[in-house]
């Protein structure tokens, strides 16, 4: 008889870096009604109505005519990165590993995390520049931008930054 000869090759698991697993359609459980409240909250903020405020500023037809343009070039993009997510069951920065190979992946990656932790702080900002405005008007303090202004506004990153970490 012959006997088993096992060799190192043949007793190690196979190395599994980069592995991602897909999650199965019957697991998921993300509803419309999520998609909906995920989209609303995100554009329904200070950040935004700041920046739909400075693009009105333009004129109704050419900040019409510039939204249409963005929303539907903008829109396809991140249409079509959400389906292949769909389709696959694979977070969108993971599906770049495809195209940049696990290392390249990681720029999408640390991009997408700059960029998230930049539109907070920006939302912070604007939210706590009106909180100061709110306490100037409800307490006497002085707003921000003038002097001695600097203490409402760090008192409404305070609570901005709670309500954010509550959200």
């Amino acid at each position: 008889m012959a006997q088993e000869v096992k060799t190192a090759a043949t007793t190690q698991t196979p190395k599994t870096f980069g592995r991602v697993e897909s999650i199965p359609m019957a697991h998921r459980r993300m509803s419309n009604w999520d998609l909906f409240a995920t989209w609303i909250g995100a554009n329904a903020n200070n950040g935004t109505w700041y920046i739909g405020g400075v693009i009105a500023a333009c004129g109704f037809v050419t900040a019409s005519t510039t939204l249409v343009i963005v929303g539907l070039i903008s829109y396809a993009l991140l249409a079509v990165a959400s389906y292949m997510g769909y389709r696959t069951g694979v977070p969108a920065m993971a599906l770049t590993r495809a195209s940049f190979g696990l290392r390249g992946s990681f720029i999408p990656s640390a991009i997408n995390v700059i960029q998230f932790i930049g539109w907070a702080a920006v939302n912070t900002f604007i939210a706590a520049t009106s909180i100061s405005y709110i306490f100037g008007e409800l307490f006497g303090w002085p707003l921000y931008g003038k002097p001695g202004g600097t203490f409402g506004l760090i008192v409404g990153i305070l609570i901005m930054s709670v309500l954010h970490l509550l959200t």
